[in-house]
């Protein structure tokens, strides 16, 4: 893989984030002023690491090795042109971003729309996970997937085809979204509020898959 992107190139490893945060657990644990059930938080991010470094890397490993059964049939299929339909892959742009005005910024506006669409659905999901770990929600966890395997899917899957990509540009809104849990549903629901607003101003523009709709379930339920 190292002679594959070129020596100047290293891979990112996902597991050393994973290391950090567990370094970083272990820093507090020590100070023991807190009781955050360190040795529960331990076993979860191990757990999650441990899915990455294997199951998923056995996944894109396949891919890169062309043994995926979904590409094996086909001989050297990365060496075919990207304009062959059997390529197994769009050409998207490195690192693009959502921003305006940025080096790396989105050229095409239409594009660029969907985009900040795909970050804006990107950022909800986010809300919810943090909401839903926070008070152990079932239902926040469900609402979450619902806008990853809905509208953000959607628009993931549509951009490459336009040679463009979902940036999942970050947005900081620090530790903690509001004051309290009532102010976390708060910016939850002002956030999902401003994503159903945005893509029905662009929906001309929206994927033949999109549901548009969604949007109302997740501020009735969220």
């Amino acid at each position: 893989m190292k002679d594959t992107l070129g020596g100047e190139i290293t891979a990112n490893h996902v597991g050393k984030l994973y290391d950090a945060v567990i370094t970083t657990l272990a820093e507090l644990k020590e100070v023991g002023d807190l009781d955050l059930g360190f040795n529960a938080w331990f076993q979860e991010i191990g757990d999650v690491k441990a899915e990455g470094e294997f199951g998923q890397f056995k996944f894109f490993h396949s891919l890169y090795e062309a043994s995926h059964p979904l590409i094996e049939d086909t001989p050297d299929i990365w060496s075919l042109p990207a304009s062959d339909a059997r390529y197994p892959s769009y050409d998207v742009p490195v690192n693009p971003t959502a921003y305006d005005g940025r080096p790396t910024s989105i050229e095409d506006t239409d594009l660029r729309a969907l985009a900040w669409l795909g970050n804006m659905n990107y950022w909800s999901m986010l809300l919810l996970l943090d909401s839903a770990y926070r008070s152990s929600s079932t239902p926040e966890v469900a609402l979450a997937q619902t806008i990853m395997m809905g509208p953000l899917n959607s628009i993931a899957r549509y951009l490459p085809t336009r040679g463009s990509a979902v940036p999942f540009d970050p947005l900081s809104l620090g530790f903690n979204p509001g004051l309290n849990a009532a102010a976390n549903k708060r910016v939850t629901h002002l956030m999902l509020q401003e994503t159903r607003d945005f893509a029905r101003s662009i929906e001309n523009l929206l994927p033949a898959d999109f549901n548009i709709e969604i949007y109302d379930q997740l501020l009735n339920e969220a």
